[in-house]
């Protein structure tokens, strides 16, 4: 596994399709992609139990941040590998102060390394009775007998489903209290709202910045859609919202890809990691791609130079080349750029020049001297 960048991706939304699946393309491109040394794993809030059905099929290296960073768990057996919980003293304020929870919610509670969902009989809101239908079958989905049953355990995570208007004062009511932390938010795929409450300093950008220190990753890139993952965004060196992401996490965003539904992120991790020299060209911006580093490329028209640029920080100068302008309109018409010593390159031949160039470590060179040196010339 390669420790220089750590890749990680919300799972609704961004990697999983409008269905709630992730494609076949998906997995088998970045089960080949981790083969090769792709350092991924992805962030979700929902849990372990709820996630392997779906994301099972990865096979990941890295354990996997679940109930937006509360809790790590291994994606190939479904243990649990690291949590957080809430007090003594957080469970009972819990029990006077949230009784809604038996209507609307259920509590995540830790038994040892497995999981449990808890929900008490009675009524439901549709949210909650749709949520308990679709997972009926599933064995970490327990009723409870009353209030003591529902947080047994260690409790971890309490869930609420509801409409705007009936979770929202939750909300406002539970936020008062800054011991642990809150997020309400619009479900991905239908128009219920959801209120999660977790342990303080759980987060999925805390659980991604404990990974990649632990692990020792020099960069951080990530993908998303919701406002659950915009603190995640803030912290990585390249954030990217998927096209159906909420205007926040848009906002927040390095870039935007494509759909969900079209396997976007997988997409984007195949251009990145494949080792040849490339460009990916836009109608006005070109990016060059070499062993799975991103450079934008930029231009001083008048000498003319390219800067190869990661952020704010120039990678490389090549005196004596082009502008994006005519890298862009002669390789898309099949043609081929002409240097000023008058040789002239196609597009795999320019792309070896630049590979070339950084490869041997200089700041600042002429492009026709990193050309030659590429092909051997003195």
């Amino acid at each position: 596994m390669d420790k220089k960048t750590l890749y990680v991706s919300d799972l609704d939304g961004t990697l999983m399709r409008s269905d709630e699946t992730i494609s076949n393309f998906t997995i088998e491109t970045i089960n080949r992609l981790i083969g090769q040394g792709l350092a991924f794993t992805y962030a979700t809030a929902r849990s372990i139990g709820s996630a392997r059905p779906i994301a099972g099929g990865l096979k990941l290296e890295l354990p996997v941040i679940t109930r937006n960073g509360a809790a790590l768990a291994d994606n190939t057996d479904g243990h649990v590998i690291e949590k957080s919980v809430f007090t003594t003293e957080e469970v009972e304020f819990l029990k006077t102060r949230l009784p809604e929870v038996a209507e609307f919610g259920f509590v995540s509670c830790f038994l040892g390394d497995r999981m449990v969902r808890t929900w008490l009989p009675g009524k439901h809101s549709p949210g909650l009775q749709g949520y308990i239908d679709y997972y009926e079958k599933d064995p970490t989905l327990v009723r409870a007998d009353g209030p003591e049953t529902l947080y047994c355990g260690e409790p971890g995570y309490v869930t609420l489903i509801g409409e705007r208007e009936e979770i929202a004062p939750l909300y406002e009511r539970m936020r008062e209290y800054t011991g642990w932390e809150c997020l309400f938010q619009k479900d991905t795929y239908r128009d219920e709202y959801w209120l999660e409450i977790c342990p303080q300093n759980c987060t999925k950008a805390k659980a991604i910045r404990k990974m990649k220190e632990k692990y020792g990753f020099e960069k951080l890139v990530v993908f998303g859609d919701a406002l659950n993952d915009v603190p995640m965004f803030r912290i990585a060196d390249e954030a990217y919202a998927v096209e159906n992401a909420r205007p926040e996490a848009k906002g927040a965003a390095t870039g935007i890809l494509g759909k969900n539904d079209e396997d976007a992120v997988a997409k984007f991790l195949a251009e990145i990691m494949d080792p040849a020299p490339r460009l990916i060209m836009e109608d006005t911006a070109v990016w060059f791609v070499y062993h799975g580093e991103k450079y934008f490329i930029s231009c001083h028209p008048y000498e003319p130079c390219l800067y190869l640029k990661q952020g704010d920080k120039y990678a490389l100068t090549l005196h004596n080349a082009f502008t994006q302008e005519e890298i862009i309109k002669v390789f898309r018409a099949g043609q081929r750029l002409r240097a000023i010593d008058g040789t002239t390159y196609d597009e795999t031949e320019f792309c070896k020049a630049l590979a070339g160039a950084l490869d041997h470590g200089r700041v600042n060179v002429d492009f026709t001297y990193a050309a030659k040196k590429e092909r051997g010339l003195k």
